[in-house]
């Protein structure tokens, strides 16, 4: 980003685990491309602490690599998966995506 984009983006604090909502289970609420440290740990050791975690979570047993098909639909719960795009398509292909956000009430 330039640093006109960077100052529209300030630091931000948020917490490392939070509980779903309606299955009570606690999750990671980090992301190694957002995550710069851990509020009250010296970087020292906060940057090994947060490398063990990511190469962790990372680890190819808790991927799914999804190769779509026409009339594919993937749903995931976005409040406890990392979910990142990989652009494995030609970019002469077309494609149409749709993002629906569901809301559980009561």
């Amino acid at each position: 980003m330039t640093e006109e984009q960077d100052d529209m983006h300030p630091p931000v604090i948020h917490p490392m685990v939070r509980m779903h909502p309606s299955s009570g289970r606690k999750s990671l609420n980090i992301n190694p491309l957002h995550v710069y440290g851990i509020v009250d740990m010296p970087q020292e050791e906060a940057a090994p602490l947060l490398d063990e975690i990511f190469e962790h979570a990372l680890n190819t047993d808790f991927q799914h690599l999804h190769n779509y098909r026409v009339g594919d639909l993937v749903i995931w719960d976005q409040r406890c998966t990392w979910h990142k795009a990989e652009a494995a398509y030609s970019m002469d292909e077309h494609r149409l995506l749709m993002r629906a956000k569901i809301s559980a009430v009561g």
